[in-house]
């Protein structure tokens, strides 16, 4: 509402490139500016959802309406697409302190908190106003904050939606970019995106900002949402299935939670929900398809880099029990074994590995802590 008779595209693109130069120059900045947004978000949230929970008002019953499963589809697309941002701290799992530990933590209490604020905040917008006043509506956040407090509230509210916004767009031009790094060194994209350890990817936020203006100049925030959403529905599911195929060949040595149950209804679901979002928005679903299919043929065809990264290396060293196994680009996957045979092993059996280690490391890794736990200790 503040920008007038302003194309919407106009300030999205100075918001992309102001965090893309602030993230690509000044990686403390960047990170202090996210923690910081965050922080006031989720302040502001809480503080709505406290205030408009007093305030509801009591509305009349209103009878449940026949919704077509279509349309519920390309809505649950949307509901996933607000909640796809719980495991990002992956991407930039390699520059975290104690990754073993704290990246769990942050996908666990980061999902938890999302949840109950997400839940709660749509809980009183929904208890807000009448029905009829939210159904098909676009700004249905300031709808309902000026159903419970008048204008004032709505331009509150106005700008909690913006912050969020602003927020979302920092942390995807921090973590986007270094899963293109992450590519590059695995040979899956130009060596140009590869970076260092540690240093700001530059080329990749680049690459990312172009991808970000081609997308927002060249279609309607409805078809932006469900391609989204649509893309990333796949690939999350692909994502699990990846994790039923590696779970059958590795065994109980790799946990899985709720297996089977979980990774199945999870993949079912997507899979439905896919066909009734394909029958109901054929073009928009088309263009993810292509999308994922051009990434596929990207994946099947190898690295692209003649230099296949060189195989794990079996060293082992023995030191005050401790037998390692480094791999060649200095990532370790250990395991606590009285010296000088590893054919028996104590407790507990550590295993890790970062983004960077080769799948045939972790399969060796498993599988020396499958036999540990197997092995009757010392």
């Amino acid at each position: 509402p503040w920008t007038g008779s302003m194309a919407p595209q106009i300030p999205g693109t100075a918001l992309l490139v102001v965090f893309c130069l602030l993230h690509a120059f000044s990686t403390q900045r960047g990170a202090w500016v996210q923690n910081f947004t965050v922080a006031v978000k989720v302040v502001l949230i809480a503080g709505f959802i406290l205030l408009g929970a007093t305030r509801l008002p009591v509305l009349p019953e209103v009878q449940p309406a026949t919704v077509p499963a279509a349309t519920v589809a390309v809505s649950l697309v949307w509901v996933m697409f607000s909640y796809s941002g719980w495991n990002a701290a992956i991407y930039i799992g390699g520059e975290v302190r104690n990754p073993e530990v704290n990246l769990p933590r942050a996908l666990v209490i980061g999902t938890l908190l999302v949840t109950g604020l997400y839940v709660a905040l749509n809980a009183v917008f929904v208890y807000s106003a009448p029905a009829p006043e939210l159904a098909g509506k676009l700004e249905i956040g300031r709808i309902a904050a000026e159903a419970l407090g008048g204008s004032r509230w709505g331009i509150a509210v106005t700008l909690i939606v913006a912050l969020a916004l602003i927020s979302s767009v920092s942390s995807m031009m921090m973590a986007g970019p270094r899963v293109y790094a992450q590519m590059a060194r695995d040979g899956y994209l130009p060596e140009l995106l590869r970076v260092r350890p540690g240093v700001a990817p530059r080329n990749g936020m680049v690459l990312q900002l172009a991808l970000s203006l081609v997308m927002l100049w060249s279609t309607t925030y409805d078809g932006l949402l469900t391609y989204v959403g649509f893309t990333l529905g796949i690939s999350t599911a692909l994502t699990v299935a990846g994790l039923v195929r590696l779970r059958r060949r590795e065994g109980p040595a790799l946990a899985v939670p709720g297996w089977p149950w979980v990774p199945l209804l999870f993949i079912t679901a997507i899979i439905v929900i896919t066909a009734l979002t394909i029958r109901m928005r054929p073009v928009v679903s088309l263009y993810g398809i292509a999308t994922l299919a051009g990434g596929c043929g990207a994946s099947m065809r190898g690295p692209c880099r003649a230099r296949q990264p060189s195989r794990t290396t079996r060293r082992p060293t023995r030191s005050q029990g401790i037998i390692a196994f480094q791999d060649a680009r200095s990532v370790s996957c250990r395991t606590c074994c009285p010296a000088p045979t590893p054919s028996r092993c104590s407790s507990p059996v550590r295993c890790s590995w970062s983004i960077s280690t080769p799948r045939s490391s972790q399969r060796r890794c498993l599988r020396l802590r499958a036999r540990c736990r197997k092995t009757p200790s010392a």
